[in-house]
C-alpha cells in the first residue's frame, strides 16, 4: 500500500519534502531533482510538520524512517517525535457525539483499562521510596516491562505519585495518586481560585490542586526532560484519577508550556477527574492539550460533578468518554468546552455517590491498598 500525501499544503512550508506511507511504514523523501543537493528547507522553514500534512494519516504507523542522506539534527529528530506523536495518538479514534456499544466498545476499553491500571498502582507508591512493587496491581503482563523512573511523596501540600519508562509502548508515564490521605482531602476542599499563570490571563484554577502540583513540579520537569531526552521518540503519559486526575491536568498543561517543541508527544488520560478551573482556564487547556486528552466519567460518579459551576464557576474541559454501565458501552462528548449534557452531567447531582467513584474498570481496589486513613 502506497499513500502519497497531496502536496499542495506541504509545498508551501516544506517545498523540497514528500510525505508517504508504503507497508505501513511513514518515510520522507526529496523529490529527483534534490537528490543530488542537500536539502535544508526541513530544518529551517519550521519547527512543525503542517497540520494538512498530518491530517492525512488515518490510521497508526508503526515506524517513522528517516530520509536517506539528510543530517539528523536535534531539530529533525524533535520534528520526527512530533510526527510519530501526533499519529500514534489515532490509537483511540473515536467519534465525538456517537455511543459505542456491544463488541465495538472492547479494543476501547482495553486501552482505558491500561491506563487506569497505572492510576491504580500510584496509590501504592506512599510508602515506596524505589522499586516497581505495588502488590497484585503489578502481578499483571503489562508492568513486565515497566521501569520505575522515580516516586515522589511531599506531605504538605500532600502529593504521591511516580515516574516510569516502558520500552514495549514507548511511553512515559507522569502518574498522580488520588485522594489517599486526610490531608488530601483536605486539598480537595480548597476550593476557591488563584490565578494560573501570569502570561495567560484571566485562567484560574482550584488552589487546593494547583498547592499540591508545584509542590513537586520543579522535580517531575527534571525528570520528565531526562527521560525525554534519553528517548525522544516517546511519548509522555499524564495519568492521575480523581485528585491524581486535576493534578496531571495541570502538570500536563504546565510542561507543555515549558516544553513547548515535544508538545504534540503529550498525552492526558485521567478518571474520575474534578473540575480544575475556571472557564477561561479550560478554553486555554483545550486549545494546548484537547486534542490529546482523554477525560474519563462513569456512571453516577460524584467527583466530576464537584466544584460546582453554577455557584464557583468551574468547568471541564473536553474530551470527555462517559461510561454509561458495567457492560463497557460508553458516550463520546461533544468536543466542546461546554459539558455535554448527555456525558457525566446527564446524571443529577443528587443521585450520585462514591460508589462509582471506585469503579472504574473494578478500579481502584481500596481493599488493597494501605491502611485507609493516612496523615
Amino acid at each position: 500500500m502506497n499513500i502519497e500525501f497531496d502536496k499542495s499544503g506541504l509545498e508551501k512550508s516544506l517545498p523540497c519534502l514528500t510525505i508517504y506511507v508504503k507497508d505501513g511504514n511513514l518515510t520522507y523523501t526529496k523529490p529527483e531533482q534534490l537528490q543530488r543537493k542537500r536539502c535544508r528547507c526541513f530544518e529551517k522553514r519550521s519547527n512543525r510538520i503542517p497540520e494538512d500534512a498530518l491530517n492525512y494519516v488515518k490510521f497508526k504507523v508503526q515506524s517513522v524512517i528517516p530520509p536517506v542522506g539528510w543530517r539528523m539534527s536535534k531539530r529533525v529528530k524533535q520534528l520526527n517525535s512530533q510526527l510519530r506523536a501526533k499519529i500514534d495518538a489515532q490509537d483511540l479514534d473515536v467519534t465525538p457525539g456517537k455511543t459505542y456499544t456491544g463488541n465495538e466498545t472492547k479494543p476501547y476499553i482495553d486501552i482505558m483499562d491500561k491506563y487506569m491500571s497505572f492510576a491504580e498502582t500510584a496509590y501504592y507508591f506512599l510508602h515506596q521510596g524505589s522499586g516497581f512493587s505495588c502488590g497484585p496491581s503489578c502481578d499483571i503482563p503489562l508492568y513486565k516491562s515497566v521501569n520505575l523512573n522515580t516516586t515522589w511523596h511531599s506531605s504538605n501540600p500532600v502529593s504521591d505519585g511516580y515516574i516510569a519508562i516502558s520500552p514495549e509502548y514507548k511511553e512515559i508515564y507522569v502518574v498522580w495518586a488520588g485522594t489517599r490521605r486526610i490531608r488530601s482531602v483536605a486539598v480537595d476542599a480548597m476550593a476557591i481560585f488563584e490565578d494560573f499563570a501570569p502570561d495567560v490571563p484571566g485562567t484560574t484554577v482550584h488552589v487546593g490542586f494547583a498547592e499540591s502540583t508545584n509542590a513537586v513540579y520543579p522535580h517531575i520537569l527534571k525528570n520528565i526532560r531526562a527521560a525525554a531526552e534519553d528517548n525522544p521518540d516517546y511519548k509522555i503519559v499524564f495519568v492521575g484519577h480523581s485528585l491524581g486526575g486535576a493534578n496531571a491536568v495541570l502538570s500536563a498543561l504546565k510542561f507543555a508550556k515549558d516544553n513547548e517543541y515535544i508538545k504534540d508527544s503529550i498525552r492526558v488520560w485521567t478518571f474520575g477527574q474534578p473540575r480544575v478551573g475556571n472557564r477561561q482556564f479550560a478554553e486555554y487547556y483545550t486549545e494546548m492539550l484537547g486534542n490529546q486528552t482523554y477525560r474519563i466519567t462513569y456512571q453516577g460518579d460524584i467527583v466530576p460533578h464537584v466544584p460546582p459551576w453554577q455557584v464557583l464557576g468551574y468547568q471541564h474541559h473536553p474530551l470527555e468518554i462517559h461510561v454509561i454501565n458495567k457492560d463497557g458501552d460508553f458516550y463520546v462528548c461533544q468536543n466542546t468546552v461546554r459539558e455535554d449534557l448527555d456525558g457525566a452531567y446527564r446524571w443529577p447531582t443528587i443521585d450520585t455517590g462514591v460508589a462509582d467513584h471506585l469503579d472504574y474498570f473494578g478500579k481502584p481496589e481500596i481493599t488493597r491498598f494501605d491502611p485507609l486513613i493516612e496523615w
